[in-house]
């Protein structure tokens, strides 16, 4: 993002950019709409709005239902216009999603090879995909401790490394960057596949007003996001959720523990304890558990668990999630599109 002055020229850009993200927003939408949301006058929305139709970005879709005067024409981007690229990068492997103008998923893939400190597929990617489409905004879901543009990572017990790529694309691309946590970012996405699919108890679980811990059972260990008011609880150096240092029992350190060891009902014990914890302090609405190393079939004496130690007033709703891949490009596809248009902004003197 970068901050500038209003000048006539970067004003118009700046206007364009507010008016982008409200078509972008409510997918379709009147002159008077947009005008309402932006605040800029109705004249410069109209004179924008012809441009944006004579260079092919936007059409028009017939005309709203007349309140006693002229029907209002109804406007919508087009499709194949602008897009947004992101990545979702592992130790082992990256994989690309290609995102069209209302977030949707157009294409997904996995790239030939990965370097974890120059990037270079990553790069060579967008040097290719930036030619052949008009590409907005990229996003990188990244396996680390996301700080700033670049992010820490590393295995149990070795130093961490800094990695810079956030930055480095940033000045590169010169479009809006999206960095966020990997397991962050499959939270996010499973709120966006429920509030799309399902209802749960008569409302749907969305983005913006979600509360929800979601507990990720990995071969390292158990990590959690918590989603708070459609926000991710960082802390303050960006380590919350990290449930395998939490003490159990005779344990002093969480990473004592092997799960793996446990009986069925040790497991569900120990889950039950993790999420008494979680609901004691945060007290959320829903609890989702996820990851390969999770048992599926202990769902039932976990929640039985649940009942028996936590009054019913901090019971959360226990949901299980099999596929944290879609969940990963979901929230990852959420995550960039929303950073479309983000190019300019005006300083407040």
């Amino acid at each position: 993002m970068i901050d500038v002055l209003a000048r006539p020229m970067m004003l118009k850009q700046v206007n364009l950019s507010s008016i982008r993200k409200v078509i972008r927003s409510k997918k379709i939408v009147t002159r008077a709409e947009i005008a309402w949301e932006t605040k800029i006058s109705s004249t410069t929305v109209r004179s924008l709005l012809n441009e944006m139709q004579i260079n092919g970005e936007i059409e028009g879709v017939g005309f709203a239902e007349s309140s006693g005067g002229r029907k209002a024409e109804k406007y919508r981007f087009k499709l194949d216009r602008y897009f947004s690229v992101a990545f979702c990068i592992s130790m082992k492997d990256v994989h690309y999603i290609i995102i069209d103008i209302l977030g949707d998923i157009q294409e997904t893939g996995k790239l030939d090879a990965f370097n974890n400190v120059t990037m270079e597929p990553i790069v060579s990617f967008l040097d290719k995909i930036t030619t052949e489409k008009n590409i907005k905004s990229i996003g990188l879901g990244v396996p680390g401790i996301v700080d700033g543009n670049s992010y820490w990572s590393g295995t149990k017990g070795d130093e961490l490394e800094q990695i810079d790529i956030g930055s480095f694309l940033a000045n590169k691309y010169e479009i809006p960057i999206v960095l966020e946590n990997d397991l962050n970012t499959i939270a996010t996405g499973f709120c966006r596949r429920h509030e799309k699919s399902y209802t749960l108890n008569d409302s749907e679980v969305g983005t913006e007003d979600s509360n929800i811990a979601f507990l990720f059972f990995g071969k390292a260990g158990i990590s959690a996001s918590f989603i708070v008011g459609g926000k991710a609880i960082r802390g303050s150096n960006s380590f919350a959720g990290e449930l395998s240092m939490t003490p159990f029992g005779r344990y002093d350190n969480g990473f004592d523990l092997h799960p793996e060891k446990m009986t069925d009902d040790e497991f569900a014990f120990y889950v039950v304890k993790k999420i008494c914890t979680i609901c004691s302090i945060l007290n959320p609405q829903y609890i989702t558990l996820a990851g390969n190393e999770f048992r599926e079939k202990c769902l039932p004496a976990i929640r039985k668990g649940m009942e028996k130690v936590l009054p019913a007033k901090m019971q959360a709703e226990l949901m299980y999630s099999g596929d944290d891949n879609q969940d990963y490009y979901e929230g990852l596809a959420y995550l960039t599109a929303g950073k479309m248009f983000d190019e300019v902004q005006l300083l407040k003197g």
